[in-house]
């Protein structure tokens, strides 16, 4: 019955009421950007990102595929209003959204979409620590403590004394700032893995200030990488923690409810189920549907 259901082009109500809000896409239409810096973000690049994510999230959805491809992919879907984005208008033409194979393995996956680099960058410009927040919390499930009061905003440097560095030396100065760096050292470099992207996706190798990118980081317990390619193929050996992750948000939206200590117990018996069938979407969303907490809420009610 879920595989039928799935079937169903209702089933985008999936990622509109879930998908949408895991990703942190929802709020993409409503976000601020420098309209002098950033005039290619209409309402036409704005429907379209949200539409990338949305056709992506329900291939993998539809295909049953693993959920590695969240991270991995060669495909994605675009018109030729986000092509341009990625550097492939000479290609995609025409406003209807496609299917389309990626080349760039930098590209490809939820990392690298430009509306999720959007919806975790600054107005103005990219944010380490934003990207870092992300892939932290909705890709791996990891709990980020809120900023402490009164941290000063990276704006608020020395002007003079900042002039001339990067986006990443002044991130990399602002840690030096002893309330600012036990978060920072963590944060700072997993979104340094993605400073190649811009604040609205597109490819660069200069930043703001016109001095090179250094996209080389880590991740908590020391895995390097150097491009946006080797984070997502670290990230992409954690599958077990993006499907525990996936499971908890999606069973918490099911419920509507915060999950509890006792859940944690049907979670680990799912988690045994998902991973022998190589976390396949589908077996992840039935496998939530058919859940003791949800049956039993479904009874109550």
């Amino acid at each position: 019955q879920v595989q039928r259901l799935l079937k169903d082009s209702r089933s985008r109500a999936l990622f509109d009421g879930f998908g949408a809000q895991w990703l942190g896409i929802d709020g993409i239409q409503s976000k601020t950007f420098d309209t002098a810096k950033f005039p290619q973000m209409t309402g036409k690049l704005r429907t379209a990102m949200y539409d990338e994510a949305r056709l992506f999230f329900d291939s993998i959805v539809r295909d049953n595929r693993s959920i590695t491809t969240f991270i991995n992919s060669d495909y994605t879907f675009l018109n030729d209003t986000l092509a341009a984005i990625y550097g492939m208008e000479a290609q995609v033409t025409g406003a209807q959204m496609r299917k389309v194979q990626l080349n760039d393995s930098n590209r490809g996956g939820i990392l690298a979409m430009p509306g999720i680099l959007a919806t975790t960058s600054f107005p103005n410009r990219t944010s380490a620590v934003k990207r870092g927040v992300w892939v932290l919390e909705q890709v791996l499930g990891e709990q980020v403590p809120p900023a402490p009061p009164n941290v000063p905003a990276l704006e608020k440097q020395d002007k003079k004394k900042v002039a001339n560095l990067t986006l990443r030396q002044r991130t990399e100065l602002h840690r030096t700032n002893a309330v600012c760096a036990n978060c920072h050292k963590i944060l700072d470099p997993i979104g340094f893995g993605l400073e190649n992207f811009d604040a609205i996706g597109r490819w660069r190798n200069k930043d703001e200030s016109g001095g090179p990118i250094d996209a080389a980081g880590e991740l908590p317990g020391g895995k390097h990488f150097t491009t946006p390619k080797e984070l997502k193929t670290i990230l992409t050996a954690r599958t077990p923690d993006l499907a525990r992750n996936l499971t908890q948000k999606l069973l918490a939206y099911a419920l509507c409810r915060q999950l509890e200590g006792y859940d944690e117990i049907v979670i680990d018996q799912m988690m045994e189920t998902i991973a022998k069938d190589d976390y396949k979407m589908q077996t992840l969303i039935t496998q939530v549907v058919t859940s003791y907490p949800f049956t039993n809420r479904r009874v109550k009610e």
